[in-house]
């Protein structure tokens, strides 16, 4: 079983800035943040959830250098979202699960 369907969430991945515009016309009881999308820019992705969805909690998750990641959570929380996690790919996909666990299992789901 995967951890989506153990979990029994939905993902919608967006890619690009139409499919991120898109995304966030629904409301989500987390956002995985990737920081290396290539055709989204960072800080702009961080504004525009933080636009559409204040207040929304964030994972940010990525094989970037950790200082960058630490730097794009503390725009993330200046601009009223709240990051729950921040994930080196460096640390592995099993650190990403237990975040992921841990958040569903301390928060009803759409709360």
């Amino acid at each position: 079983m995967s951890l989506v369907e153990e979990l029994l969430v939905e993902v919608v991945a967006a890619s690009t800035p139409d499919t991120l515009k898109n995304s966030l016309e629904s409301s989500w009881s987390i956002i995985l943040l990737d920081l290396t999308m290539p055709e989204l820019a960072p800080i702009s992705t961080i504004w525009q959830i933080a636009e559409a969805q204040p207040g929304s909690d964030i994972m940010i998750y990525s094989g970037g250098p950790p200082e960058r990641i630490h730097a794009m959570a503390e725009i993330a929380n200046e601009n009223g979202l709240n990051v729950r996690a921040t994930i080196s790919k460096r640390q592995g996909f099993g650190e990403l699960q237990r975040h992921l666990e841990e958040l569903f299992d301390a928060k009803p789901l759409g709360d």
